[in-house]
């Protein structure tokens, strides 16, 4: 049996029934986090741009018994990011942990990237993760 479905997993992680929100969730690094943290027995806020693919993995989480809630939330935006963790508190409760998984690249060289490009990743990659540290804060 893999380690990651062992009866054991929910419990030396502590975060069974406890809410972890993960940024960037709809792919990649962030979905594997949430599949984790669901076999782990955590209701799991799915947070994302892409709402349809948060979506979809919510529902792929559900069909195996967790619970999760989907949030269409862009993390550089402080309203968005606000939204996102009022709504997460109204649909799973208090938010025990907070993983800022969410991430952008524009890649390119330093002499041909826009200023437009440079402070969308900053925005995500800086800002965000303090605007949802802030609004997930306890």
């Amino acid at each position: 049996m893999p380690a990651s479905s062992s009866p054991a997993m929910g419990h030396w992680l502590g975060l069974e029934g406890r809410v972890c929100a993960v940024t960037g969730a709809a792919s990649g690094i962030g979905a594997s986090v949430a599949r984790q943290l669901a076999a782990a027995g955590a209701r799991v806020a799915l947070l994302d741009r892409d709402l349809a693919g948060a979506e979809q993995l919510a529902a792929e989480l559900a069909a195996q018994g967790a619970r999760t809630l989907a949030v269409g939330c862009d993390i550089a935006s402080e309203a968005q990011t606000l939204a996102a963790a009022a709504q997460v508190q109204a649909g799973l409760g208090d938010c025990a942990a907070l993983i800022n998984n969410a991430g952008l690249l524009r890649p390119g060289s330093l002499d041909s990237v826009s200023l437009d490009d440079w402070n969308a990743v900053l925005g995500v990659n800086l800002t965000g993760y303090l605007l949802c540290s802030r609004a997930f804060k306890p």
